[in-house]
């Protein structure tokens, strides 16, 4: 028996780059505190600095079980970028 295929929220992402973003832990810790590997941490780093709002825009029809941060917008997640620098 194969795992299927895991597809996350665009939210979702946003919530964990920034976290990347904001280096208060380290990938690895970051990684396994949502249960991912760092090389996905990354790839989604390097979409995000490549097109934010087409990016953050894109959200895949909802599972049950699967919750988006309410307060994870493309405009609230770019303020948050640029106070980080």
């Amino acid at each position: 028996m194969s795992k299927k295929r895991r597809k996350f929220s665009s939210g979702f992402k946003a919530k964990v780059v920034i976290e990347a973003l904001q280096e208060r832990q380290t990938l690895q810790e970051l990684a396994s505190k949502y249960e991912l590997h760092s090389t996905q941490i990354v790839s989604w780093k390097k979409e995000f600095w490549r097109m934010p709002r087409k990016y953050l825009s894109q959200s895949r029809p909802k599972k049950k079980g699967l919750k988006t941060p309410r307060n994870c917008t493309t405009k609230s997640v770019i303020c948050k970028c640029r106070l980080i620098f």
